[in-house]
């Protein structure tokens, strides 16, 4: 958590995260979960389905 915590800071411009698999999508939801000013940010979270296409 603590890496990520510190880069999305460094990347004003950052706007889409895609995230790849489940540990992943845990792992960010931890993140917003210890870090609920990340979703100030306005990030669209995409994670992609089984054929590759973002949901």
């Amino acid at each position: 958590m603590a890496p990520l915590w510190r880069l999305v800071p460094l990347l004003p411009c950052l706007r889409v995260v895609m995230l790849h698999g489940g540990a992943a999508h845990d792992g960010w939801k931890r993140l917003v979960r210890r870090h609920p000013e990340i979703s100030d940010r306005d990030l669209t979270v995409l994670t992609p389905n089984a054929r590759g296409t973002a949901n």
